[in-house]
């Protein structure tokens, strides 16, 4: 399956609030949108006048981000990057959730890791959940990308794209990726780490779901994680200003 690549690069704009009632001065890889017909966007191009005032994000993402938004240039990442990509998501509060999430998921079906069904089993599937999900990011921002070449970060087609188009999108990123170069490959350093995660459940699983046929299970579920993940990271900001709780920052 060929990859959408990242659209030209233009600015990316918060809709306005009380406090841009004046210009507002960035910092270094920004600009400010003020009240005049025209305004210039970093590299020369013009913004047209009638764009909202507000702020103006940086046309290229940090090189540790593990989201590029739509229109930001995904910059070349050196494995010192990776690594430090890999410590952000970790303490990533949406980390935490995705979490809860599962264990709780777990909980309620009674599903694997088969601890029961009591609050001390609750505590026991969100620990286990949370060494899966660390496992799984350590693995694949910290090591087999930087093995691999890959970049393991996701890159949004945001609302300019139709809505089936951008499902299938993020479902297929964990199978589909790119290079550092960016070209388009199979996603190996996913499908690996998320293998070797999946092996090392082993450690802290009980021994009903220490075999190789649940691991398996295991595996499988946590792709199919991945790919809710990538739909989550894909909509989210659409559905926060669906629900008024967050204002546009794409344009």
């Amino acid at each position: 399956m060929a990859e959408d690549l990242p659209e030209a690069p233009r600015p990316v704009i918060a809709a306005p609030t009380a406090s841009d009632s004046a210009p507002e001065n960035i910092s270094s890889g920004t600009t400010s949108v003020g009240s005049s017909s025209s305004a210039e966007e970093p590299g020369g191009a013009q913004v047209p006048g009638d764009v909202p005032r507000g702020r103006v994000y940086p046309r290229t993402a940090a090189p540790t981000d593990v989201v590029v938004l739509p229109g930001q240039i995904g910059p070349h990442q050196t494995a010192e990057d990776k690594l430090l990509s890999a410590a952000r998501n970790a303490i990533d509060p949406s980390s935490l959730v995705g979490e809860v999430i599962s264990g709780g998921y777990s909980q309620l079906v009674n599903g694997s890791p088969n601890y029961g069904t009591n609050a001390i089993a609750f505590g026991q599937r969100f620990g286990a959940a949370a060494a899966r999900g660390n496992s799984q990011n350590l693995f694949y921002r910290g090591a087999t990308s930087i093995l691999f070449r890959e970049d393991a970060r996701y890159y949004m087609l945001g609302d300019r794209k139709p809505f089936f188009h951008r499902v299938a999108y993020a479902m297929t990123r964990p199978i589909v990726t790119r290079t550092d170069s960016g070209r388009t490959t199979p996603n190996f350093a996913l499908l690996t780490a998320y293998l070797g995660a999946a092996a090392l459940t082993k450690v802290y699983y009980p021994p009903a779901n220490q075999g190789f046929h649940q691991t398996l299970i295991t595996y499988g579920g946590s792709l199919g994680g991945a790919s809710l993940g990538y739909i989550a990271d894909e909509f989210l900001a659409d559905a926060l200003q669906f629900l008024h709780l967050k204002k546009s920052n794409i344009p």
